[in-house]
């Protein structure tokens, strides 16, 4: 089992993530050297249409996220072969999901996971709404033994801790498209607005205000 200080370690790092989404690929960063891997994902992937997106990543080749994104998606016989494991608050092995003996016959695994040095995975479905699903996920290539109980205790010991994350990253998001929404709004204004808080400090000042201040 891996010690309670290093769990310690992941979760504060996930929920400074939360707040900041520019932290997640610190937390990938750690997580990928605790399980000995070498590629980390947060990755977003409608499970019907197989449209996908990648929040955050760690030593991942932009331009195979690009060719994922564009045409090895719907390839993904992790996601295919074993759609029922693909589950809210789940946890599994790469084998779990496609066995190496169908997995190593694909065109996935030659043309994509090989170059990128991606032989093996172990992850987690973080979040699942309908068919849309966020998985993160860990990857190591051939100079570690499989992933096992091991890694997968782990996440689960991080399971409530990621989901509560995701919930507080999809709120602030939330908060913060309205406030943006608000500030806009005020910025039509022909009226000058200059917005404060308990503490009097100035919180806001729409376009109309700083106009007035400029010709003064």
């Amino acid at each position: 089992m891996y010690s309670q200080e290093g769990v310690l370690s992941l979760v504060e790092l996930i929920y400074g993530a939360a707040g900041d989404p520019a932290r997640w690929t610190e937390m990938l960063n750690h997580l990928t050297h605790v399980l000995r891997g070498n590629v980390a994902t947060i990755h977003h992937q409608d499970l019907r249409s197989l449209e996908s997106s990648f929040a955050a990543d760690w030593n991942m080749d932009p331009a195979a996220i690009d060719a994922y994104k564009v045409h090895y998606g719907p390839l993904n016989v992790w996601f295919t072969t074993r759609p029922e494991l693909n589950t809210q608050g789940n946890v599994y092995t790469s084998q779990m999901l496609c066995p190496d003996r169908l997995l190593t016959r694909t065109e996935f695994y030659n043309d994509w996971l090989c170059p990128n040095r991606m032989r093996q995975g172990v992850g987690a479905t973080v979040m699942k709404n309908g068919c849309a699903t966020s998985i993160l996920s860990v990857f190591s290539w051939e100079d570690r033994e499989p992933f096992g109980d091991r890694e997968l205790a782990l996440l689960q010991a991080l399971m409530p801790h990621l989901q509560r994350a995701f919930q507080l990253h999809n709120r602030i998001q939330g908060l913060e498209s309205k406030a943006n929404a608000a500030a806009d709004a005020l910025d039509h204004l022909s009226q000058g607005v200059i917005l404060f808080d308990a503490k009097s400090c100035v919180l806001l000042v729409n376009q109309a205000a700083t106009a007035l201040f400029a010709s003064e």
